[in-house]
């Protein structure tokens, strides 16, 4: 098969790609949730149990497919994402003493919250500022590691829907 005979066919294959890349998209959807799950901090489990994917249907065009993930978790959400500014809400951390000679000086926490570039992070006892300083999304979708598997499965199956 020549260069142009291949063209031809790839143009009629549009379909075939399209559904082919949808699959291997969908098929690691729970991978990607359980990744988020895994770095989100679990206090009470609120955040990392919020995760959630919804697939667009695209019709025509020259998108493939599409994979919206969510977290509405509320009130407190967006500090485990993006970190909270020091000494103020949500949780007031670090901490200094009021009264007496060590009036000033930071008082030691539970271990659950963390500063770190200047934000507080949350985290520290489960499952550990290791995976959640930076915020899960961030800190999954910067791993090169899962870019390279998404990239592979669903270019593997557009391949395979070619030929």
């Amino acid at each position: 098969m020549d260069l142009s005979e291949f063209l031809v066919k790839l143009r009629t294959m549009g379909d075939n790609i399209r559904q082919s890349t949808q699959k291997a998209l969908y098929k690691n959807e729970s991978f990607v949730l359980r990744e988020l799950r895994k770095h989100s901090p679990k206090d009470s489990g609120t955040f990392a149990a919020n995760w959630r994917a919804r697939r667009l249907r695209f019709s025509g065009g020259t998108e493939l497919a599409g994979l919206v993930i969510t977290n509405k978790t509320v009130g407190y959400g967006q500090f485990l994402e993006d970190g909270a500014e020091p000494g103020k809400a949500p949780w007031y951390f670090p901490h200094r003493v009021r009264r007496g000679k060590k009036k000033g000086q930071l008082r030691k926490g539970t271990g659950k919250l963390k500063l770190v570039d200047g934000k507080v992070w949350a985290g520290g006892l489960d499952p550990g500022h290791s995976k959640t300083v930076g915020g899960a999304v961030t800190r999954v979708i910067s791993d090169k590691s899962l870019l390279d598997k998404l990239t592979i499965d669903i270019l593997d199956s557009g391949i395979k829907a070619v030929l």
